[in-house]
């Protein structure tokens, strides 16, 4: 709130949107700031729901398949908080 121009969402429901932005405006006014906000998206789109599912699916098994062969996965899972909040929308 103190320095940030913008503040980046990713993948949060409408709910977790508004309690971050709530949030975020609140800390940014005990500044006498204001802050904009940025949304990215990665919508997965096909012909109909059950194939965007298997394309989503298959997005995942390459991604994991990925991380392994570049290493990442080394010490365990190390998600961003933004990260695991998607992953707990998705359980949903």
């Amino acid at each position: 709130g103190k320095y940030a121009d913008v503040y980046a969402l990713w993948g949060e429901s409408l709910e977790q949107a508004r309690e971050l932005t709530t949030r975020v405006r609140a800390e940014a006014a005990k500044h006498g700031r204001g802050v904009r906000f940025s949304v990215s998206f990665r919508p997965i789109l096909a012909e109909t729901e059950e194939q965007a599912w298997a394309r989503a699916d298959h997005i995942l098994a390459e991604t994991k398949r990925l991380r392994v062969v570049q290493g990442y996965n080394r010490g365990g899972p190390q998600q961003s908080e933004g990260a695991k909040r998607l992953l707990a929308a998705a359980g949903q």
